[in-house]
């Protein structure tokens, strides 16, 4: 890379596989969010190092011209004050910096900096004492982070409502955020036609796309299948995902003995086009810990009718009776939203449709122009970036598919290129 470029810098907690900078982006929202912001970066003129937790510190060049820089820290949560203490002197030296798990950067954050908040996480039902501990540690954290950056990007507006109840100081730091749900990539996510919708909902095929962790609700699903069975619905249930509880999970479906009408399945973060074709119904039972879930955002864009519940972001994404469901998360409701789903093709076909027209409202390209706006009204970007050096203009060329502004992989002359990380 060409060291007379700005600097960019994401400091994020975990982007890759095993916390390996040679290894492949990780599966989930946040790896892939860094991944496209930090191509949307180098398309702007910036050189990119994306700063992680690892278990060694090591440097690698990637065949986009991006860097991962690994930091040997503890990996669990308590080695987030040696993560943030580590990578502060990358972080002030960076032209642009971006806090990509804002509680990564506490105590010390840029005054070149952003901050992308991805939901509120602290709403696990924790036993008293912890659960006032964690919630006094993240006000703290949460009100300095707002501080101190000058634009926090938030997928959904339960944060910004959050902080509103933290007073005099909270309403100042929610003048900060703005809302910026997460995005599909609807290049890659095609629209189906009506003859596929209606070949969907023939197979009458229930997926659930997510991680394999409490939060997401993968035994509530399980429980929902259990529910429509008994109720004599036909119907049959995909699980897609990867996580600590798949054991568990996979134990209560013997246990119910619906081994045979719930399939379980991996797939890799780009494969999401497969999997949603032959889906009729996206089930996002989350329970806690969410924010704009990409599942459902992707679902939307292919077409797929969203069964979800209030939890988080959820009801920002997902207008009830319009484009799918919204209940509580309970198995018994979930049920019944997808039962009902299934009763009426008419019905099924129209809430299809619709999910189709929000593919403009939550395309990639809408990211990328609202982002550059919020940098640029922050004076990170542009002509008026307040910094020592010239920064991109925000109009420079971003192309979603992986464009001709990145250097060609012969132009990388270290033997560190590892083109896995950010292949398609």
């Amino acid at each position: 890379m060409n060291p007379s470029e700005p600097l960019a810098a994401i400091l994020v907690s975990k982007f890759t596989v095993d916390y390996r900078p040679d290894a492949p982006a990780d599966n989930g929202g946040r790896p892939r969010l860094v991944r496209d912001l930090a191509r949307h970066l180098r398309g702007l003129g910036y050189r990119v190092r994306i700063a992680q937790r690892g278990r060694e510190d090591r440097l690698v060049r990637c065949a986009e011209g991006i860097e991962v820089q690994t930091t040997a820290v503890p990996l669990p949560a308590w080695g987030d004050l040696t993560f943030a203490r580590r990578t502060r002197k990358l972080a002030e030296q960076a032209d642009l910096c971006c806090y990509a798990s804002p509680e990564d950067g506490y105590p010390f954050y840029s005054p070149r900096s952003f901050a992308i908040q991805h939901g509120i996480w602290w709403d696990a039902p924790y036993p008293g004492w912890k659960r006032l501990v964690i919630q006094r540690w993240q006000r703290e954290r949460n009100l300095r982070m707002c501080a101190k950056a000058r634009a926090v990007v938030c997928v959904d507006s339960n944060f910004i409502n959050y902080l509103r109840l933290l007073g005099r100081r909270g309403h100042t730091a929610a003048g900060k955020c703005h809302y910026l749900p997460n995005y599909a990539d609807c290049l890659r996510l095609p629209a189906p036609t009506e003859e596929q919708i209606g070949k969907r909902f023939a197979g009458r095929s229930v997926l659930f796309l997510r991680r394999f962790e409490a939060p997401r609700g993968g035994r509530e699903f399980v429980e929902m299948c259990r529910i429509l069975e008994a109720r004599g619905v036909r119907f049959k249930a995909r699980m897609v995902g990867w996580g600590a509880e798949a054991q568990g999970i996979a134990s209560l479906i013997r246990q119910y003995g619906l081994a045979g009408g719930i399939e379980l399945a991996t797939a890799e973060m780009d494969s999401v086009r497969q999997v949603l074709e032959e889906a009729a119904i996206s089930v996002v039972p989350s329970v806690w810990s969410e924010g704009s879930s990409l599942t459902a955002i992707e679902s939307l864009a292919m077409g797929v009718p969203v069964v979800t519940t209030d939890v988080g972001g959820l009801p920002n994404v997902i207008v009830p009776e319009f484009t799918g469901t919204v209940t509580r998360s309970h198995p018994e409701d979930l049920a019944s939203s997808v039962e009902s789903l299934l009763a009426s093709e008419a019905r099924y076909r129209a809430i299809a449709r619709n999910c189709l027209l929000m593919r403009p409202v939550f395309s990639l390209e809408r990211w990328v122009e609202r982002l550059s706006q919020i940098l640029a009204d922050a004076r990170l970007i542009g002509a008026d970036a307040a910094t020592s050096r010239q920064r991109p203009a925000v109009g420079a060329v971003f192309s979603a598919l992986g464009g001709s502004h990145f250097p060609p992989a012969s132009a990388i002359s270290d033997a560190g290129r590892h083109r896995n990380l950010w292949s398609i």
